[in-house]
């Protein structure tokens, strides 16, 4: 009996003692906290901390739980093309950055019904609406909404699923993740400096100092998308009018509450928008959405501002992250270019402030000088 007790400890212990490296290394790295705990350090962090998860991705329900502690007067709400939208764009305290806590058109009007019953509306939403939103090959059914905002469970079985083949492939090594800043939140962070900053919008470390080494770089992985129609990327010759039926009945429920809604669309690379054209009718849809947002928002009062072209406002690839990801700096000069046409958000930006910031800026990519 001794020996079959003895036997059943050494079978556990081994394994155990096999994956506790990575239990100290996932604990270290906060990649296995509780969502809830990772919330709570990040308010009480310091301004430039990043919360950078490499393994779980609790965005939806991270941004969500932001908004309702910070009640903000002006949300930014849509998917990672808003990111780049700065607390530091608007007077200090009144924003908060959503982005990434929705993924459809259809998400909109659940998660400010969520907003509104665990918390306070903000009295400004800016809405990105990205131009697959209007595309039914991408949609699907949109009656049926994948949005989850319940509690993600502790994710020490996923961090581990991940993180032990990531070592295994040199991915990452104990000293390295241990040798780095405390306050990075999550691998991703303290590898690569990446991650979402306090004010909720995204910073992109990695790239900004090795833009050669991302994926998109010169856009190819976004026309490889465009060859195959995929990712995001999908065929469609109309406007799915599915989509515009969404988009009414949140902007209705917008207005029953007091929200005024500037919606915009997030734009394109010149290059990439170049491309569609020569492709025929396969993203003619794409072209329809600026004619067909602009009316549902002067019905309800509410202010569309077509960004999908940045010739338009005199920029060009260069303020670009990817083929579909705008800069900081472009989303400063888009918000400008929204106050000269008398924006709304006139009492919530120091426009001489941005308009400073804008015209010294570091590059077309970043305002600041790259230093985090």
């Amino acid at each position: 009996m001794k020996k079959f007790i003895l036997k059943c400890m050494m079978a556990v212990s081994i394994p155990l003692l096999c994956i506790l490296p990575f239990l100290i290394v996932g604990f270290y790295s906060k990649e296995m906290y509780s969502p809830d705990k990772l919330i709570q350090l990040h308010l009480e962090s310091p301004e430039d901390t990043k919360f950078g998860l490499a393994y779980t991705d609790p965005a939806p329900y991270y941004k969500f739980k932001n908004i309702v502690i910070r009640e903000p007067k002006v949300l930014a709400l849509g998917t990672s093309c808003v990111l780049q939208l700065k607390g530091s764009f608007f007077n200090e305290g009144q924003f908060y950055n959503g982005g990434r806590g929705v993924k459809n058109i259809n998400e909109f009007l659940d998660y400010m019904e969520a907003v509104e019953e665990h918390g306070k509306l903000p009295d400004i939403l800016i809405i990105g609406l990205d131009w697959d939103f209007f595309n039914d090959a991408w949609n699907g059914d949109l009656s049926v909404s994948t949005l989850d905002l319940s509690t993600p469970p502790l994710p020490i079985s996923p961090v581990l699923k991940g993180m032990i083949p990531d070592f295994f492939q040199k991915k990452w090594n104990f000293s390295t993740v241990m040798a780095n800043n405390p306050s990075y939140i999550g691998i991703n962070a303290s590898l690569k400096n990446n991650g979402f900053l306090k004010d909720g919008s995204y910073y992109h470390g990695f790239i900004y100092e090795f833009p050669e080494k991302q994926e998109d770089y010169e856009f190819k992985n976004t026309f490889w998308r465009m060859e195959k129609g995929t990712l995001r990327f999908e065929y469609g010759e109309h406007v799915d009018t599915k989509a515009l039926e969404c988009l009414e009945t949140f902007l209705q429920y917008c207005t029953k509450k007091g929200i005024f809604v500037v919606g915009f669309t997030p734009p394109l690379a010149p290059t990439v928008l170049d491309k569609m054209e020569t492709m025929g009718t396969k993203y003619g849809y794409v072209k329809e959405i600026p004619e067909s947002c602009s009316p549902l928002f002067s019905q309800y009062g509410f202010e569309y501002y077509d960004f999908l072209d940045l010739r338009s406002i005199g920029l060009d690839d260069s303020y670009f992250i990817d083929g579909f990801h705008a800069s900081e700096s472009a989303l400063a000069k888009m918000l400008l270019s929204m106050l000269d046409s008398g924006s709304i958000l006139h009492p919530y930006i120091p426009a001489d402030y941005l308009q400073e910031l804008y015209d010294n800026r570091a590059s077309n990519i970043l305002l600041h000088p790259y230093s985090w």
